[in-house]
C-alpha cells in the first residue's frame, strides 16, 4: 500500500519560519530594559511601515538632537535653549515655547493628547518633524 506523508508548501514553511521570527522578535523586544521611550509607542514588535523621517525617527526614538540624549550620550551641557525644564522629547514637542509658532498650525484637539496618542496621527508626525528640523538646525550652527 502506499501511504502519502504530509508534506509542507514552500508557502507553509515561509509562514511557520515568520511567525517564529517575529516571536522570539517580541520576546527580545518585551525583556530589554533598552528602548524604554520607543516602548511608549509600539509595545508590539511589526513588521508595517509607519510614516516619518530622519528628524521624526528622533522623536520615536528619544535619539539625536534632544538635549536629554546629548547629556547622557556624551556629557554635552544641558542648557535648554528656551531655559525651561529639561530638553527631553515631550518638552521640546509640546511644551518649548520656541516652537510654539510651528504648534499653532497643529490640530486644535492636540492639546488634550499626549504624543503616544498623536505619533499614528500623519500630520502630526509631518508637524513634529518640522520642530525636529528647527532645533536641529539650531543646533548645528552650535556645534559649528
Amino acid at each position: 500500500m502506499y501511504s502519502a506523508k504530509q508534506f509542507q508548501s514552500a508557502r507553509q514553511l515561509r509562514n511557520v519560519s515568520n511567525q517564529n521570527i517575529k516571536e522570539n522578535w517580541q520576546a527580545r523586544w518585551s525583556d530589554s530594559r533598552k528602548g524604554i521611550w520607543t516602548k511608549r509607542f509600539h509595545k508590539k514588535v511589526d513588521a508595517e511601515r509607519i510614516c516619518g523621517d530622519f528628524y521624526f525617527n528622533q522623536v520615536l526614538t528619544g535619539h539625536g538632537v534632544f538635549g536629554l540624549f546629548q547629556t547622557s550620550m556624551f556629557g554635552k551641557p544641558t542648557e535648554r535653549q528656551c531655559g525651561q525644564n529639561i530638553e527631553s522629547v515631550s518638552q521640546v514637542i509640546l511644551e518649548c515655547e520656541l516652537w510654539r509658532d510651528l504648534r499653532s498650525k497643529w490640530p486644535k484637539n492636540r492639546k488634550i493628547k499626549d504624543l503616544k496618542e498623536l505619533v499614528p496621527i500623519h500630520e502630526f508626525c509631518s508637524q513634529t518633524s518640522a520642530v525636529v528640523k528647527a532645533l536641529y538646525e539650531t543646533r548645528s550652527m552650535d556645534w559649528s
